[in-house]
């Protein structure tokens, strides 16, 4: 229930504090929170790492304008570390000159349940991610569709995920 000024003076006084950083953040989070790392990292020292949990960080940094990706890119270069959770994501980042890249195991804890055969629930397909076109949503669907269409037996497609404007309506 606080306002966003409120909650920016609370991060701004946390990064101040803590000399060693590990975070995990949204798009719109990593662009402010590594910026301001960044500024405060020439009034005091700081250790930071960003893990970065999906796969199309890449992506999303390559299709800014050329001014502001330039500028990112040296604001991602003066982290001590960008942790990536898939081959594919590194080698995209290195793509773009950052040499600061490594691959780290996911460290989510397992809370122990296993996948249970469930003979009642068949035929039933989820997909649980951001939708977007880079992901192959599209072809997934187009897949549900054609099994539909030929097999006799109804294949059912859930998505749950927040859709990428650029994949809205297609």
């Amino acid at each position: 229930d606080r306002s966003r000024w409120a909650y920016f003076s609370q991060l701004i006084k946390f990064v101040w504090q803590y000399p060693q950083l590990v975070l995990s953040l949204n798009k719109n989070g990593r662009l402010f929170v590594v910026t301001l790392i960044y500024f405060i990292g020439f009034l005091r020292k700081k250790r930071a790492v960003l893990y970065v949990i999906g796969g199309s960080f890449d992506r999303q940094i390559k299709i800014q304008r050329w001014l502001y990706r330039k500028v990112y890119l040296h604001f991602l270069k003066q982290l001590d570390w960008i942790w990536a959770e898939s081959h594919s994501l590194k080698e995209g980042l290195e793509s773009l000159g950052l040499k600061n890249v490594e691959i780290i195991y996911n460290p989510r804890k397992d809370w122990g349940a296993k996948w249970q055969l469930d003979e009642t629930r068949q035929n039933r397909i989820v997909f649980v991610s951001r939708v977007t076109r880079t992901k192959g949503v599209g072809d997934l669907m187009d897949a549900v569709n054609q099994i539909n269409q030929s097999n006799g037996k109804k294949v059912v497609l859930d998505i749950y995920g927040d859709i990428d404007p650029d994949f809205e309506g297609a």
